[in-house]
């Protein structure tokens, strides 16, 4: 609290996701709401098919996000100032469906194929919205502006809290 109020911090602009009504700082997260059930995607970017998806649902993510549910379903980590999205396939039924980093500026449809059959998004895992066959995500209008302490360094972030410079240590020793 100290430094925030000394003003040791920096503000740093995040890009946001959009969809519809709905902003997010990290994810939008796309599951059919069968539990259990996997689900077929069709992605888009521009509208332009890129490729279909056989998996339990899809994650795109922010740059911020990536360190979160997208990095445990194996997306990338990402440089929180990239102008970037990640598309990450959850539990795809394919060995060859790999995450996606894409240029923020271009426009991401999902179809799910399905007229009948119900579709959940999840903004943070905050606010979630059903939809039927088709959903499209792209740059929020709008920037988040976090507060950062200044003396935070991402990589040393990301080695604190992944414990990179920490050798694994077997229980067998």
């Amino acid at each position: 609290m100290d430094k925030i109020l000394n003003k040791e911090f920096e503000v740093q602009k995040r890009v946001m996701l959009n969809s519809g009504n709905y902003s997010a700082l990290n994810d939008i997260v796309i599951k059919g709401t069968m539990t259990g059930r996997t689900s077929k995607f069709t992605l888009q970017i521009n509208e332009k098919i890129l490729c279909d998806y056989l998996a339990d649902g899809i994650i795109i993510s922010t740059p911020t996000g990536s360190t979160a549910y997208g990095l445990s379903a194996g997306g990338p980590i990402v440089y929180p100032s990239l102008n970037a999205f990640v598309v990450i396939p959850i539990c795809p039924h394919t060995l060859t469906a790999r995450p996606l980093v894409i240029p923020d500026n271009e426009v991401i449809t999902i179809y799910t194929g399905s007229d009948y059959a119900k579709y959940m998004a999840s903004c943070d895992g905050q606010s979630f919205y059903e939809f039927k066959n088709k959903i499209q995500i792209k740059k929020s209008d709008y920037n988040a502006n976090l507060a950062v302490l200044k003396e935070s360094d991402f990589y040393e972030v990301l080695r604190n809290k992944l414990h990179w410079s920490v050798s694994p240590v077997s229980k067998h020793q």
